[in-house]
């Protein structure tokens, strides 16, 4: 599974992002493309799939987010 994610937009303390998810299924691949919301205050994800809200599954499609917007998840964080 491969992401891209792109900034659609900054709206004061939140940014909306597009996410695409290339994964692989029967060998051949499928992208799907998802819109995330990072909210920059109070580091809340809300995403246009909506299973959190309504089954409470986190997909690893917003799990990209917080990784591009907080410093403090990147790999190259200095101890």
């Amino acid at each position: 599974m491969n992401f891209l994610i792109e900034i659609l937009a900054v709206d004061g303390h939140s940014c909306k992002y597009t996410i695409l998810e290339e994964c692989m299924k029967k060998g051949h691949t499928q992208d799907k493309v998802f819109i995330a919301s990072f909210h920059r205050q109070n580091h809340d994800v809300q995403c246009n799939y909506m299973l959190f809200e309504f089954r409470g599954i986190i997909y690893r499609h917003c799990l990209v987010v917080p990784k591009k917007e907080l410093k403090r998840w990147r790999q190259n964080m200095s101890l």
